[in-house]
C-alpha cells in the first residue's frame, strides 16, 4: 500500500508544470517581463516555441501600459497579420503611439507608412477611412530624424526617393547624400550599401563613380548573392575595372546558385547567346522562371520574350504580355517597352495606340532607346497621341545618340 501511494504522489508531482517564473511575473502585471516573454514567443527563445498568437497577446498587454517598444511590436504584427488579423490602419495607431514617445524606428515606420498612405480597411465593428499619402510630410519627419544623425532616417529616405521616380530626379542630392551617410555608418548592412552602390553606379545625384561602387560592392560579397551578381555585370563589361570574362561567368553562377534572381536572368542569358556555355533555350527559359518566382521585376521581360517567341517554351503571345504588364506594373523599363510593342503592333492583344505611348513614355523616362525611338516615331506619325514632330525628331536623334541604328535611320528617311 505504501508503495502504491508513493507511486501515485511521484506521478502526482511529474504532471505539476515546471516553473515559469518569467511567465508569472508576466501574468502579475509587469511590463518588462511580459514585453520579454512576448520576444521569446515570438522569436522562439530560451526553449519556447514559436507562437505568434501568444507574441502578439503579451505585446498587447504591454502595450496597453503605454510601453513605446511594447506598442510598436504589436503594431509590427498588425501590420503584418502576425499572430492577430492582418490590419495596417490598426498597426499604424499602435507605431503613432510608440513615435509620439519619441521611439525613433517608431518615428521611422511612421513616416513610411504616410509617405504612400492606407487604404480603407472594413472592420466588423467599426470601418478605417484611407489615409492620405502625404509623401512631404514624412519626409520632414525623416529629414528632422536624419539631420540628428538617425541612420535608420537616412536608409529609409534614400530608400523612398530610390523608389520614386519623379521624386528621385528632383530629390537626387538628397537622395545621394542620405544613401552615403547609411552605408558608411552601418557597412554591415547589406540593403545600405547595396543602394549607395546603385547611385553611385547610376550618378544619381552627383558624377558616376564604379570604382567606389566595386568597392562597396566588394566589401559585401561573401555575404550577398546580389553584391555577387552586380560584380559580374561589372566584369562582365569592365565598367569601374578591368574586364575580367572569366571571373564574371563564375560570380554568375555561385549567385545563381545562392538565389540571385539577377544572376539567373544573367546566366538564362547567357545560355541564349552560348556565352561561355552551351546555347540551351529550354534552361534559360528555366532560369528565367526561377527568377520570376521571386518576383524579379526583369525576369517577367525575359521570359515574355520566351513565351513572344517560343523560345524554350510553346509561342503563346497572350501569355507574354501578360508577363510585360506584370513586369511594367513593377517598373521594369524593357517589360514596358515590349508591352508598349505589343500594344503598337497587336501582338498577343489587341491594337492599342494610346496605350502603346503610354507604356513608351514610361520606358523612355528610364532612358530606355528602345521606348525613346518608338515614341519618337508615335509622335513624329501622331500615332495614339497628337501630332508633334519637333519633339518626336528630337526624341529620335537622343536615340539616336545612344546608338540606336534604327533611330538613325528613320532620322535620315525623315529628313529628306
Amino acid at each position: 500500500m505504501f508503495l502504491f501511494c508513493f507511486a501515485l504522489e511521484l506521478f502526482a508531482s511529474e504532471q505539476v508544470a515546471p516553473a515559469d517564473p518569467l511567465l508569472e511575473a508576466a501574468r502579475s502585471g509587469d511590463i518588462s517581463s511580459q514585453l520579454k516573454l512576448a520576444d521569446q514567443y515570438f522569436f522562439g527563445r530560451n526553449k519556447r516555441r514559436v507562437d505568434l498568437h501568444l507574441a502578439a497577446y503579451w505585446f498587447r498587454r504591454a502595450a496597453e501600459k503605454n510601453e513605446p517598444q511594447a506598442q510598436f511590436n504589436y503594431g509590427v504584427c498588425c501590420l503584418n497579420g502576425w499572430g492577430v488579423p492582418k490590419s495596417p490602419q490598426t498597426g499604424y495607431l499602435w507605431i503613432s503611439r510608440a513615435a509620439a514617445q519619441q521611439l525613433e524606428k517608431a518615428q521611422v515606420m511612421q513616416a513610411e507608412l504616410l509617405y504612400s498612405g492606407l487604404e480603407a480597411e472594413p472592420d466588423p465593428q467599426y470601418r478605417f477611412p484611407s489615409m492620405s499619402a502625404d509623401p512631404e510630410k514624412a519626409l520632414s519627419t525623416l529629414r528632422k530624424l536624419f539631420e540628428r544623425g538617425s541612420v535608420h532616417a537616412a536608409s529609409t529616405i534614400a530608400k523612398l526617393l530610390m523608389g520614386d521616380t519623379k521624386r528621385r530626379v528632383q530629390n537626387s542630392f538628397e537622395l545621394r547624400r542620405a544613401a552615403a551617410y547609411a552605408a558608411k555608418h552601418s557597412p554591415g548592412n547589406i540593403e545600405n550599401v547595396l543602394l549607395y552602390a546603385t547611385v553611385l553606379q547610376n550618378g544619381i545625384g552627383g558624377p558616376t563613380d564604379t570604382v567606389e561602387a566595386v568597392r562597396l560592392l566588394k566589401s559585401i560579397e561573401n555575404s550577398s548573392p546580389e553584391a555577387m551578381a552586380r560584380l559580374a555585370e561589372i566584369y562582365e563589361y569592365g565598367t569601374g575595372t578591368a574586364s575580367d570574362p572569366r571571373k564574371a561567368y563564375d560570380l554568375c553562377c555561385r549567385a545563381a546558385r545562392a538565389g540571385s534572381p539577377r544572376a539567373m536572368v544573367q546566366l538564362g542569358t547567357r545560355y541564349l547567346e552560348a556565352n561561355m556555355v552551351p546555347h540551351d533555350p529550354v534552361m534559360a527559359f528555366k532560369l528565367f522562371s526561377e527568377a520570376w518566382k521571386q518576383t524579379y521585376p526583369r525576369a517577367a521581360s525575359a521570359l515574355g520574350n520566351c513565351h513572344l517567341h517560343g523560345i524554350g517554351t510553346p509561342r503563346d503571345p497572350a501569355k507574354a504580355v501578360e508577363l510585360f504588364m506584370q513586369g511594367a506594373n513593377l517598373g521594369d523599363p524593357e517589360s514596358q517597352y515590349q508591352l508598349g510593342f505589343c500594344f503598337r503592333y497587336g501582338r498577343g492583344t489587341p491594337r492599342d495606340p494610346s496605350g502603346a505611348v503610354h507604356w513608351f513614355k514610361a520606358s523612355a523616362s528610364t532612358g530606355h532607346p528602345d521606348a525613346i525611338r518608338e515614341l519618337g516615331i508615335c509622335l513624329v506619325r501622331g500615332i495614339g497621341t497628337a501630332s508633334d514632330p519637333s519633339a518626336g525628331l528630337q526624341l529620335l536623334r537622343e536615340a539616336a545618340r545612344k546608338g540606336d541604328v534604327q533611330a538613325a535611320e528613320f532620322l535620315r528617311g525623315a529628313i529628306r
